[in-house]
């Protein structure tokens, strides 16, 4: 395996390092030219567990909203859970359809691993703050958004890597940084977290989230009131 892959992804600063969401992928050296016509079948018995996992997901994030609520902690076993869900979830994704790697199956040991470190202390405030987030459909619309910008990514990766054996490491790294930046999103919008570094450690990133999120809710506002388009709290994207 070592002389497979190279440890670390695109480079992060000593701020992104320091935060309390971390999302690793080590680059593959080569990636299958045949599985690229299988991905999305094998994909199908992952995708069927990770549907019913979401559901527990979305049910344990429930009871944990009311557990931050009355005393300001998320039980550890439930997080423990939802983070697990999370990892699985991220793991299914990098495999298909963003073509980050070819490990099928997303048990250990992977070359993606995802890891929050456990909140003492949780903000009720905060917690208001997500819960309205969830409502407008506020950070599921930008992480969407940016998904939606990686998968571009895998489409010309896809004929590369057919005729090379390999993900051109420049997008790679592109498309790692960009999915790191949906995992920590994902794990504030989620509960996880409350840290708004998690969205931006540079004032252009800030800026370009702070945008995206007016952007989000005057998309949102419109849905409402031309389409009557409504968003589920917490439900599991991946």
């Amino acid at each position: 395996m070592a002389n497979q892959t190279e440890n670390s992804t695109s480079a992060i600063s000593p701020e992104e390092a320091a935060l309390p969401v971390q999302l690793t992928i080590d680059y593959p050296e080569r990636l299958s030219r045949l599985l690229l016509f299988f991905k999305w079948l094998f994909v199908i018995p992952v995708g069927i567990v990770a549907f019913f996992y979401g559901i527990g997901a979305f049910v344990v994030t429930i009871l944990a909203f009311f557990a931050i609520l009355f005393v300001g902690r998320y039980p550890r076993g439930m997080f423990d859970f939802v983070v697990g869900f999370y990892r699985f979830a991220l793991r299914m994704t990098a495999y298909f359809p963003y073509l980050l790697l070819d490990k099928w199956w997303p048990d250990d040991p992977h070359p993606l691993n995802y890891e929050v470190e456990y909140p003492e202390k949780l903000s009720r405030g905060i917690l208001i703050l997500k819960l309205l987030s969830a409502w407008l459909g506020v950070v599921s619309d930008l992480v969407s958004w940016v998904s939606l910008v990686i998968f571009v990514f895998a489409i010309p990766a896809w004929f590369i890597i057919l005729f090379t054996g390999r993900y051109p490491r420049g997008m790679y790294n592109i498309a790692v940084m960009l999915y790191q930046w949906t995992a920590r999103v994902d794990s504030w919008q989620y509960l996880l977290r409350d840290e708004w570094s998690l969205f931006g450690t540079t004032g252009r990133v800030q800026i370009l989230v702070g945008v995206g999120i007016v952007v989000s809710v005057v998309w949102t506002l419109y849905s409402w009131f031309v389409d009557g388009v409504t968003t589920i709290p917490f439900m599991p994207t991946f």
